[in-house]
């Protein structure tokens, strides 16, 4: 017979999806020495209106001990939706292996791996932290493009702890409870697409020549503040918020257009390009690249921090000098020294480049770039004007704009219409470039 139960797994599993669409795929699988149907439920449902594949390891059927049919139901929804070109998404609730399989568990865990490597970069991968994820399991699981962990219920670890916290692990969010995970994922689902080759559009009713206030405190701009006024609504979902706070990186919607966005917390850390900093970058924009999803940046920071990994932070500006989808930069404060191009500069790669009116665009700070001149020949009393005359002389936005690194100085409340028509303007931008059939005759 079919399994009809109400277990824990199905009972999460369908209250994913949109009400009443979720279609079970491999429902009478059970093991050749039991009754009981094997541990992980998949199939496929609708989520906002949008096609989604799922499976949920179930800890109500044999502690959703994961073997080689375990695997192969795995296997077969992430290769549907890789067919079908649709995002998939995983629950893991397992106790582990069945380790009387031997070698074959071992390889069926490769089987499952190899399959999820196959559709990155493909389809959108999302894993959410239910219960028990361990040693293989954490593997492949980290693998997805986002994981979504549960404060009190997630227990994620490549080896056996005696006390595992959720909030040990780098997750992309880290929700209060399975509800709010869920939602967490309905949200993502919403702002990226279906696959690699597919595009996404959001309604909204902001006007797209809305005026913004940008926030100051302390005689800088608060970032995470301008970003919900950017924001379409004042909706995003923040990703690896607790990651590292200098570096704030969210999905949003800007004028309709979905974005991936980035930007530097001046209130952490003076916005210092950290190590965890440029990997939580990276991974976002690495993501957004391989889907044609634009990035905007905000770029207010002191620098590179001083402790930050080399290898991570040119990891970063690798990325934004390779990618091919379209970037929008904003100078709303400080960029000074590497940090310039790390945060994406329009010579790295950056198809706009806007500067608010007073923002500083410096090779270093003024205080030091007037140490390091004329520390010696310097009276104290003059010093500040010196420091004034390089932040106008070299370090303005005029002086960036004059060597072609900005394309506009612009008033701050112009800040998101101008990135909206930067946007829109980018729509129809190639990842790959044109290609030409024949040249033109003429007469």
């Amino acid at each position: 017979m079919k399994n009809t139960e109400i277990s824990k797994g199905m009972e999460r599993i369908t209250s994913f999806f949109d009400p009443g669409t979720f279609t079970e795929t491999g429902a009478y699988v059970k093991r050749k020495d039991g009754e009981a149907f094997e541990g992980v439920i998949c199939g496929y449902g609708s989520v906002g209106g949008k096609l989604t594949f799922a499976f949920a390891q179930d800890p109500d059927r044999m502690s959703g001990a994961f073997d080689s049919l375990h695997a192969g139901k795995i296997v077969s929804i992430i290769e549907a939706a890789v067919k079908n070109g649709a995002p998939v998404v995983g629950f893991f609730d397992s106790l582990g292996a069945v380790i009387n399989e031997g070698a074959q568990v071992l390889a069926a865990y490769g089987k499952v791996m190899k399959a999820v490597a196959e559709a990155s970069g493909i389809i959108p991968t999302v894993a959410v932290i239910s219960g028990i994820c361990g040693g293989s399991s954490a593997v492949f699981a980290s693998m997805f493009d986002f994981v979504i962990c549960c404060r009190d219920s997630s227990d994620i670890y490549f080896s056996p702890r005696y006390e595992a916290v959720a909030s040990d692990y780098p997750a992309t969010v880290l929700a209060d409870d399975e509800s709010s995970a869920l939602a967490a994922v309905r949200d993502i689902l919403s702002y990226i697409p279906q696959n690699n080759s597919d595009g996404v559009e959001i309604e909204t009713v902001d006007d797209l020549n809305k005026t913004v206030s940008v926030p100051i405190k302390d005689g800088r701009c608060d970032n995470r503040s301008l970003i919900s006024l950017l924001a379409d609504g004042g909706k995003y979902t923040e990703l690896f918020s607790g990651y590292d706070e200098s570096m704030i990186t969210v999905l949003t919607s800007i004028g309709g257009v979905p974005v991936g966005l980035i930007a530097n917390d001046s209130f952490n850390n003076s916005g210092s390009v950290t190590t965890r900093g440029a990997q939580k970058a990276l991974k976002l924009l690495s993501f957004c690249d391989g889907f044609g999803i634009p990035v905007v940046t905000l770029v207010d920071t002191d620098g590179v921090d001083k402790n930050a990994d080399v290898n991570a932070v040119s990891k970063l500006v690798s990325a934004y000098a390779s990618s091919t989808n379209a970037k929008v930069t904003v100078y709303t404060g400080s960029a000074v020294g590497t940090a310039f191009n790390v945060m994406g500069s329009k010579s790295l790669g950056a198809d706009v480049a806007f500067a608010l009116e007073g923002s500083t665009i410096s090779v270093m700070k003024p205080e030091s770039a007037v140490a390091f001149l004329w520390n010696d020949k310097v009276a104290n009393e003059k010093r500040k004007n010196l420091e004034e005359k390089w932040k106008s002389e070299f370090a303005g936005a005029a002086h960036a704009a004059e060597c072609g690194e900005i394309d506009d100085i612009i008033p701050s409340e112009q800040t998101r219409q101008r990135i909206c028509a930067a946007l829109m303007m980018l729509s129809g931008k190639s990842c790959f470039g044109f290609t030409r059939k024949h040249y033109n005759t003429s007469i």
